[in-house]
């Protein structure tokens, strides 16, 4: 069954560099810094009253100018639309802010010094360029991180939108505003970071035997009640990682680099990696010849089904893989790369028939899954052709099967997904769709917060996205938009949040309070809030295809910590940038307002 591509959003990274722009000028850095300001900086009081002349004294329009929200809409002829933070400063704009073209991360970086003081870039501010993406409509979006001294914020982004024409469309922005200059502090070091945790994860939770991963603690800045912060991540393994949930598999944990622990913890898929081209591992394929073989496979339900996957030989081993060359996707044992890190242990036999019947299932969904967003132009979850690798037989390690399904992030340059013997997600195409898009949006969007608003989003989108692959697909007969149904484990409606105990609004007797730290402060109960606006698009008429590019658009501009109202925003301008029907506005303003998100 192929894909139906009409209406298709084709989405590619075009550029990955290390540049450095910050408001300060200060330059003890392995990045090249670019000014802001040209000649002369903004005092963070200028940046903050949002005023400032250029360099020759004229308050022109320029590289120089702080723009105000006046500016902004006159620009726009009032029609700019502008999301705000609770202190005030600009999470989300559509519209056009600049009047000089942008074609490059250099008059992206002149673009964002016209706002600086509308999202809060004061004196001190730095940041980086991580890469750009191009879509069919021609519009360009650019991603930046933000720096404290010489560490990443974690959770901290801003990503530039510009039209076909090089004008600038709209931003989005997660950066912490006026953050200042990072002190000097005398450091701990990982190991005292590493007993910290324990002596506190052992006064709080004295019958819960944690897993330390002391050797990946890491170093970044986090910000935490309005202050930002030098810290060391710690990461241990999450307890709650229970059945069905799709759950983070990792828990991290932050203590400043002078030794206080910070009392926030984030559920991660994993811990983080450094080069991914340094790990080389399209070299696990070179020798292997693929061959397609067709499959009798049998469903949970026992419904037998004819699968046709890529059956690889390898001539240095000669023995036979469920590995494809030209995807680099590969089945693997769970226990073998997680708990020993064989990376390479790829499922093999000497007969090119001998494979288990879930295997088999859960290969054929997984490449399904890539080929869907490959027609789309995302080549595996980076857009640039990561390996992949399907990891069989889920479990604890003790061996214990875990009844979850997972996507486990990137480690040594494979992005890992695992499945389980004790349910059928494997073979449920919108679950693997659910966990395929997990890893698009954490790609995407240079990690998650899994917690609150920001998880139950995520969710969101994994939801919808993996409902509508199945049903362009057409692997399912089912029209109420139910998750997991073909895994004889449905696990939520979109179209009838009640009938599994989650809201349809913030006054609804289910919803989660974000207060109430279980499920992530709601990330699973509270998804449907969004999960039902797909379901109310498609029942005014939207087709399936137009839902794809709506909500695959709204990824990219979206940050990592945009909540509902900025999702509300960025599908407005999905709409926009798709030419969708501007009906489609109306029934989403109205669904929105009804969930009390705006």
């Amino acid at each position: 069954m192929e894909v139906c591509m009409k209406g298709k959003r084709r989405i590619a990274a075009i550029l990955v560099i290390c540049m450095m722009a910050g408001l300060c000028g200060c330059g003890q850095s392995i990045y090249e810094v670019y000014n802001l300001v040209p000649n002369e900086y903004l005092t963070e009081d200028e940046a903050l009253e949002g005023g400032g002349e250029d360099s020759t004294g004229n308050d022109s329009q320029d590289s120089a100018t702080q723009l105000t929200v006046e500016d902004i809409q006159r620009m726009n002829e009032g029609k700019a639309q502008i999301v705000y933070s609770s202190e005030g400063y600009v999470t989300f704009l559509q519209g056009k802010f600049s009047e000089k073209k942008v074609e490059n991360y250099e008059d992206a970086i002149a673009s964002i010094q016209q706002i600086a003081g509308l999202i809060g870039l004061g004196a001190g501010s730095e940041f980086f360029a991580s890469f750009a993406s191009e879509d069919d409509d021609g519009y360009t979006y650019y991603t930046f991180q933000q720096r404290y001294g010489e560490l990443t914020i974690r959770n901290a982004t801003l990503r530039v939108v510009v039209d076909r024409e090089g004008i600038t469309a709209g931003l989005s922005c997660s950066f912490t505003p006026n953050i200042g200059i990072a002190p000097e502090v005398k450091e701990v070091g990982e190991e005292a970071a590493l007993q910290i945790v324990q002596q506190r994860l052992t006064e709080e939770y004295p019958n819960i035997p944690f897993t330390y991963y002391g050797e990946n603690t890491q170093k970044l800045a986090i910000t935490f009640n309005g202050t930002t912060y030098s810290a060391y991540a710690v990461y241990t393994n999450n307890p709650n990682a229970n059945a069905a949930d799709f759950d983070m598999l990792y828990i991290e944990h932050f203590v400043t680099l002078d030794g206080e622990y910070l009392p926030i913890r984030y559920p991660v898929a994993s811990f983080g990696t450094g080069n991914i081209d340094a790990f080389r591992n399209e070299d696990y394929f070179k020798n292997m010849t693929a061959e397609y073989r067709q499959f009798l496979v049998t469903r949970y339900n026992g419904v037998q089904e004819t699968i046709s996957v890529p059956v690889s030989y390898d001539t240095t081993t000669n023995l036979y893989y469920l590995a494809d060359p030209e995807r680099k996707i590969a089945v693997g044992r769970y226990a073998d790369v997680v708990f020993y890190s064989q990376y390479g242990n790829f499922l093999s036999s000497q007969d090119p028939t001998g494979w288990r019947n879930n295997d088999l299932l859960a290969y054929d969904r997984y490449i399904k899954a890539y080929d869907y967003y490959a027609a789309l132009g995302l080549y595996s979850v980076d857009g640039s052709g990561m390996p992949i690798q399907v990891l069989t037989k889920f479990c604890d390690e003790q061996g214990n099967p875990v009844n979850n399904a997972v996507y486990m992030g990137v480690y040594a340059g494979w992005a890992l997904f695992g499945t389980s013997d004790i349910n059928n997600f494997g073979e449920a195409m919108d679950a693997v769709g659910h966990e395929y898009t997990h890893a698009i949006m954490d790609n995407s969007m240079v990690g998650n917060l899994y917690w609150n608003d920001t998880g139950a989003i995520f969710e969101a989108y994994a939801d919808i996205c993996g409902n509508i692959m199945e049903m362009l697909y057409g692997m399912t007969e089912d029209n109420t938009w139910l998750i997991g149904e073909n895994s004889g484990q449905p696990l939520r409606s979109m179209s009838d949040p009640h009938l599994f105990g989650q809201p349809i609004s913030v006054n609804d007797p289910y919803y989660h309070p974000v207060s109430d730290t279980s499920d992530n402060g709601g990330v699973h109960t509270n998804s449907s809030l969004l999960n039902i606006m797909a379901y109310r698009l498609a029942c005014y008429g939207m087709p399936l295809e137009e839902q794809r590019s709506l909500w695959l658009t709204t990824i990219e501009l979206l940050t990592l910590l945009s909540g509902f109202r900025e999702v509300h925003a960025a599908l407005l301008m999905s709409i926009d940038i798709n030419g969708l029907n501007e009906g489609y506005k109306d029934i989403l303003t109205e669904g929105f307002r009804e969930a009390g998100l705006l």
